[in-house]
């Protein structure tokens, strides 16, 4: 589908094309091939996701870094029921920003009302108009600033996309926890590297010090071949899933790969976990091993957010003669106090447009 675009947007150079979306919550989109033959990725992800993580930037990193193109995520904001507020809409875009965003995919489904059954922005656009200008806001910074400048990474993550093809639509806890632990915590700057760039040959390893590994039980020969030939040339690898190369592909095991690997790559005998079930001894051997292979901390990316956008309730100066002026407030029908009594009437004698 993606190549048919890119042979059809040939025709038209001054487009562009936004890749197939996928539902965010899955990393097993092959966003390394997508972004080929697109111009822009995006996929759905939105605030519900998990709320003791940001997985909103984990995932636009994913898509942002594995397909090297501009990613623009759905994420549902204007719609969501869960929040109203314009601080709150801002803190998940700047989320998006600190990902790697540069634009959004703003779902039509919300934007025309279909989901209200109403053909109208009832409860969207209008249930609360700060939110929809916060929304507005990001993009008007987006267009003219464009994303953030990001510092080079000083080592990659593999993300296992035979692991998570095998994995249920939303298993995604134990990237969540390692994103956290290195991203918003320890301030780190890194890149997200896939298992299909390495089998692609898109991507060479040696360009990265260390890799770290969340989620990798199953994984093909190919690929754990090239992780070996990357450690027997002095590369280094820590991984936080005690099981990783356990299965290829067809379900047979990796037993001598497996303890080949041991040799030389640092395994935890325990899954990753949400940083705050760990003590500060643990936190700072896992500092001291991003240390030795060269990694900075505390990077300024991370503490980004947005300018929060104005939130009052409207004024109004004029009566209105009808009594029945109204205005949606966080999702609230508010009846508004320029209204006189109900009965009155008016008059006017504009002559007719046609």
């Amino acid at each position: 589908y993606h190549k048919h675009i890119h042979e059809f947007s040939a025709q038209y150079p001054h487009l562009k094309f936004i890749s197939s979306d996928n539902v965010g919550w899955n990393i097993s989109p092959p966003f390394s091939r997508w972004g080929k033959y697109c111009d822009i990725v995006t996929g759905q992800v939105s605030p519900d996701c998990n709320p003791k993580a940001q997985r909103i930037a984990m995932i636009v990193k994913l898509m942002s870094d594995l397909s090297g193109k501009e990613a623009w995520p759905a994420l549902h904001l204007e719609s969501y029921p869960g929040i109203f507020s314009a601080a709150e809409v801002t803190a998940y875009l700047s989320e998006a920003a600190r990902g790697g965003a540069s634009g959004l995919q703003l779902w039509w489904a919300s934007y025309l009302g279909a989901l209200s059954g109403k053909g109208t922005p009832f409860r969207y656009d209008s249930g609360h108009p700060p939110r929809n200008e916060a929304v507005l806001q990001a993009l008007r910074r987006w267009r003219e600033d464009g994303k953030i400048k990001f510092p080079a990474p000083e080592f990659a993550v593999l993300v296992s996309t035979d692991t998570a093809w095998s994995r249920s639509h939303c298993n995604l806890h134990r990237h969540d926890h390692l994103f956290t632990l290195i991203g918003p915590v320890l301030g780190c700057s890194f890149k997200y590297i896939s298992d299909l760039q390495i089998e692609d040959s898109d991507v060479n390893l040696k360009d990265y010090p260390l890799i770290l590994i969340a989620d990798s039980k199953i994984q093909n020969r190919a690929t754990v071949a090239s992780l070996q030939a990357y450690l027997d040339q002095g590369g280094k690898i820590l991984s936080f899933d005690p099981e990783a190369f356990s299965f290829h592909t067809d379900g047979t095991l990796l037993a001598q790969e497996r303890e080949k690997l041991f040799r030389k790559a640092r395994f935890f005998t325990e899954p990753i976990k949400n940083y705050s079930a760990y003590d500060a001894a643990f936190l700072e051997k896992i500092r001291q091993e991003l240390n030795d292979a060269g990694a900075h901390f505390n990077y300024p990316f991370w503490r980004f957010t947005f300018p929060a956008a104005p939130e009052e309730p409207p004024k109004f100066t004029e009566k209105c003669l009808t009594g029945n002026n109204g205005y949606f407030w966080m999702n609230q029908y508010i009846h508004a106090a320029n209204n006189t009594t109900k009965g009155d009437s008016y008059s006017y004698n504009l002559r007719p447009d046609f």
